[in-house]
């Protein structure tokens, strides 16, 4: 089942890069000029939506992903295509948080750049309930894509901060205009928590989601820039 998600991140990778050596683990050294890695760091939680009690299976996989060449310019160009790449696929949460040194102090290696890329893998179960005679009433649950900005006291973008949607345990940065981008949320309910994390202070902000295609707009209102 993971080595399916495996080789699906081995078909993008070589879709994005071309013939290109891909290890699955920092141990295996590849005699290449240049390599790139799809390191299994986490298996993480996922919140199953719907009725019934045979719900698909699902968790997310992380992936941390880096790139090693004796062309350094040629390994930065690598992983700057395959960061944007990721970030175009709605199936694909990037996470540019910082790699812990500790990371590379464990498989040996000195630091490099990388990102963190998760997605879904979900197993079908065998529905073993007995046969109704009434028809079952479908629900249908409408998956969204959420952008919205991060905004301090005079409307002025909160750049780097920590965006957590409390329902979901999903999170993501934003970027220097204090951008963000959530992919593949539940659009109901409209009204959700948010946990924000920005120049060292904790807030929390329910929030309405604006309808599909508009910015979803964070404010702040405490903190000054």
């Amino acid at each position: 089942m993971i080595d399916t998600i495996d080789q699906l991140l081995r078909k993008w990778v070589g879709y994005v890069a071309g013939d290109v050596a891909i290890s699955l683990s920092f141990e295996e050294k590849l005699e290449t000029d240049l390599s790139i890695s799809l390191c299994l760091m986490d298996i993480l939680s996922m919140p199953m939506y719907g009725q019934g009690r045979r719900l698909p299976l699902q968790v997310r996989l992380r992936y941390l992903v880096s790139t090693e060449a004796n062309d350094i310019e040629k390994a930065h160009q690598i992983l700057g295509k395959l960061l944007f790449s990721a970030m175009e696929k709605p199936e694909f949460e990037v996470d540019l948080e910082s790699v812990n040194m500790a990371v590379w102090q464990a498989f040996g290696i000195a630091p490099r750049p990388a990102f963190y890329l998760s997605l879904p893998m979900r197993v079908e179960r065998k529905d073993t309930t007995k046969l109704i005679s009434t028809s079952p009433e479908l629900v249908y649950r409408k998956m969204r894509d959420l952008d919205g900005v991060v905004m301090g006291s005079g409307n002025i973008p909160i750049p780097n901060g920590r965006i957590k949607l409390a329902d979901m345990g999903r999170s993501v940065t934003a970027d220097e205009q204090g951008c963000f981008h959530l992919a593949s949320i539940p659009d109901k309910p409209t009204k959700r928590q948010f946990f924000i994390s920005a120049k060292g202070q904790d807030f929390e902000i329910e929030a309405t989601l604006p309808e599909e295609g508009k910015l979803l707009l964070l404010h702040l209102q405490t903190m000054e820039v």
